[in-house]
C-alpha cells in the first residue's frame, strides 16, 4: 500500500523521483524475505494449497532478483510508473486474498478446537435427540465399549 501511495504521489508530482525510488526500494528485501519465510512455513506445516498458490510469486521475486530488476531506477521511474502501480496493486490484491484465506483457516481451526473434546472431531450427538451426550452417558458408553473389547 505504501509503495502504491508513493508511486501515486510521484505521478502527481508531489514527490521527487529520487525520494520515491529510495522509499520504494527499501521495502523490496523485507517483502521478499517475509513472503519466502511464510511460503516455507506453509511447506513445513503441510499447507499444500497455500504453498502451491504462493510458489508463482516466489518465482517472480527470484526472477526480479536474478535479472536485477527488483529496484526502481531514478532515471527511468517516470517511464514505468503505471506498470509498477499495476504490478504492486496486483501483489497487494494477492496478499489480501491470502490474508483473508489464512485468517479464515485460523478461525476454523480455533472453532474446531474449542468445540471438540480432543481438537480432532466435534462431540457425537445422542441419536434422535440432537443433544450432545452428557459426561455420565459418555462414561457409560466408554464402559460398554471397553467391556465389548475385552
Amino acid at each position: 500500500m505504501y509503495t502504491v501511495i508513493n508511486l501515486t504521489d510521484l505521478e502527481n508530482d508531489f514527490m521527487n523521483p529520487h525520494d520515491a525510488s529510495a522509499r520504494i526500494n527499501k521495502f523490496f528485501i523485507p517483502e521478499v524475505v517475509l513472503h519466502f519465510a511464510l511460503t516455507l512455513i506453509f511447506l513445513f506445516t503441510g499447507r499444500w494449497l497455500l504453498f502451491v498458490v504462493n510458489i508463482p510469486l516466489v518465482v517472480y521475486h527470484a526472477h526480479l532478483w536474478r535479472t536485477n530488476k527488483c529496484y526502481l531506477d531514478v532515471t527511468e521511474i517516470f517511464a514505468v510508473v503505471k506498470i509498477e502501480q499495476k504490478k504492486r496493486l496486483a501483489k497487494m490484491g494477492f496478499y489480501l486474498i491470502m490474508f483473508v484465506f489464512v485468517i479464515y483457516r485460523l478461525v476454523e481451526a480455533a472453532v474446531t478446537l474449542l468445540m471438540s473434546k480432543h481438537g480432532t472431531k466435534i462431540k457425537p450427538l445422542q441419536r434422535g435427540s440432537g443433544m450432545p451426550l452428557s459426561p455420565a452417558q459418555r462414561r457409560e458408553r466408554a464402559k460398554a465399549a471397553n467391556a465389548a473389547a475385552a
